[in-house]
């Protein structure tokens, strides 16, 4: 690996990084004036509930699978593939359990409890994005990474300003 090639990976990540946050900024300044303050209320609670299960549903699994296709770059698609099918299914089966368990919960309105499911359904997509994306992090290609998080991140302020103006 060459140290430009770490420079420029380093480089791309936090220009993304920068360009997200301002994206993530309009958004939630947009989301805000849109929702007023019981939807925001509503909004936070939704994203910290599920914030619980990302993180159950993460364990680290990028991190093993990195280090797998390090020590064994020939067998990269066989470990993706076996990490991905791994991923899928519990992270699955952890992401089914919000919307269950915000059921169980009397002080949760129905706004909520959908708000949990869209929000579950979501994060179980990112998280199975986040296979691909360690793969790239291997190949030290995060520039690809990078442009397809800014490319969501401006789809879904898109999706918010079309919503919040309607």
């Amino acid at each position: 690996m060459s140290a430009r090639k770490i420079a420029y990976n380093t480089v791309a990540q936090v220009a993304g990084k920068f360009i997200g946050f301002f994206i993530s900024s309009f958004f939630l300044v947009i989301l805000a004036g849109s929702l007023g303050t019981v939807g925001m209320g509503y909004y936070t609670t939704v994203t910290a509930f599920v914030t619980f299960f990302v993180n159950a549903a993460d364990l680290g699994i990028n991190l093993v699978m990195m280090r797998e296709i390090a020590q064994n770059p020939q067998k990269r698609e066989v470990i993706t593939g076996e990490f991905f099918g791994f991923r899928l299914l519990y992270s699955l089966g952890v992401m089914a359990l919000a919307p269950i368990i915000a059921l169980l919960i009397p002080q949760y309105g129905t706004l909520i409890i959908y708000g949990v499911a869209i929000a579950a359904l979501a994060q179980l997509i990112l998280l199975i994005n986040q296979t691909f994306v360690s793969v790239l992090q291997v190949s030290l290609q995060l520039d690809r990474a990078v442009l397809a998080e800014i490319m969501n991140r401006a789809v879904t302020l898109g999706l918010v300003i079309v919503g919040a103006y309607r």
